[in-house]
């Protein structure tokens, strides 16, 4: 059936309209908006691809299509976040077009996944979802918190330029990364992964949006401790 064959496309489209309004609502300053549109785009990335295999209809029009997606929601719309931020708190500096990078990076890492077939039970490098939270939660937590970032004591321009550097490294770095994919839901062969969800809610519970860089420094810390025990 068409439906049938089309319906994992179709919510890979909705999360490319939901990082295109982002990207919108970025440039009004409407930065609480844009990133639950991009949260909701992250989420219509799962669904698609949970509807792929619970459909049996995977393809390569698919592959390539949520990687054009997840360009938008997971690359543009993050770079485009800092660009704007970083402007706002840095107005006559030319560090803030340095954010244009993570978009390139994020490119290159899609196209990467696309071509390796080494990526189906675990992450080479950090998926970009993960990563335009993680990015989020810092333009955010600048936007919220002014009085902190913009003391003599902080240097900004360094701190902007450090994190476009890790990001774009973390994108690409061949480091293997734990994906949440449940072959069964026993503790004894899941554990770290019930970990990782329960200290992530806690902190996301007690922080916030700023938790998500925690998050993500978790989720690195647990997956190399993993790979390390396992020698994947």
């Amino acid at each position: 059936m068409p439906v049938r064959r089309n319906l994992a496309n179709f919510f890979t489209l909705l999360n490319l309209l939901a990082g295109t309004a982002a990207i919108i609502f970025i440039f009004r300053g409407a930065y609480m908006t844009a990133f639950w549109l991009v949260l909701a785009g992250i989420g219509f990335d799962f669904i698609d691809g949970f509807t792929a295999r619970l459909t049996g209809t995977s393809s390569a029009l698919g592959l390539e299509l949520d990687s054009m997606a997840d360009l938008v929601t997971s690359g543009l719309a993050p770079s485009f976040l800092l660009f704007r931020v970083w402007r706002e708190v840095m107005p006559a500096s030319s560090v803030p077009w340095f954010a244009l990078v993570i978009a390139a990076a994020s490119a290159l890492r899609l196209a990467r996944f696309n071509l390796d077939p080494r990526q189906k039970e675990h992450f080479i490098g950090l998926p970009t979802p993960a990563n335009a939270l993680f990015l989020f939660s810092v333009g955010l937590s600048i936007v919220a918190y002014p009085h902190f970032f913009l003391t003599p004591y902080f240097c900004m321009p360094v701190a902007a330029v450090s994190i476009v550097l890790f990001s774009a490294l973390m994108l690409n770095a061949p480091v293997p990364l734990l994906a949440l994919k449940f072959k069964d839901w026993s503790w004894r062969n899941n554990a770290l992964k019930y970990v990782l969800i329960i200290l992530s809610a806690a902190l996301l519970i007690g922080m916030g949006i700023p938790g998500i860089v925690f998050v993500l420094l978790l989720y690195i810390l647990l997956s190399l401790i993993y790979f390390k025990k396992f020698r994947v």
